[in-house]
C-alpha cells in the first residue's frame, strides 16, 4: 500500500503545480486570459487522484485478505465472484490464484467512482484494518 500513497502524493503534487501554475501566469505574468481551466483541472486531478488512492487500497486489501494475511469482514464474505474465476482460482498454480482474484476486482471495481464520501466508506469495508 505504500507505492500506492506515494503514487498518491506524487498526483497530489501535480496538482499543487498546477495551482501554482495558475498562480504564475495570473499573478507574476499577468496574463488577461481566463485561466480558470486549471483551476478546474487541479480539482479534477485532486478528486482523480482520491478515487485511484481508493481503488488501490480497496484491491490490495481484499487480495491480502484472500491471501489470509487480514481478517475477513461481511462485506469481503459477500463480494461476488463469477464462476468462470472461481474455476480459474480452483485449477491455477500458474499463475497464482489470487491473479484471477485480483482480475476480478478490477472487472467489478472498473465502473465504481470512490468520490462521495459514502461511497468511500462503503469501499474501505472490504477492508478491516
Amino acid at each position: 500500500m505504500r507505492n500506492s500513497l506515494n503514487q498518491f502524493n506524487e498526483n497530489m503534487r501535480y496538482v499543487k503545480e498546477l495551482g501554482m501554475l495558475h498562480a504564475h501566469l495570473k499573478n507574476d505574468l499577468k496574463l488577461p486570459n481566463d485561466l480558470s481551466d486549471l483551476l478546474r483541472a487541479q480539482w479534477v486531478y485532486a478528486v482523480s487522484a482520491l478515487d485511484k488512492l481508493i481503488h488501490e487500497f480497496v484491491r490490495i486489501g481484499m487480495i491480502e485478505t484472500f491471501n489470509g494475511s487480514r481478517n475477513k469482514t461481511s462485506k469481503f464474505n459477500s463480494f461476488p465472484v463469477s464462476m468462470s474465476t472461481l474455476i480459474n482460482i480452483q485449477s491455477s498454480s500458474v499463475p497464482p490464484s489470487h491473479y484471477w482474484f485480483e482480475q476480478e476486482i478490477i472487472q467489478r471495481h472498473k465502473q465504481l467512482s470512490f468520490q462521495d464520501p459514502e461511497k468511500i466508506a462503503d469501499a474501505l469495508m472490504y477492508n478491516p484494518d
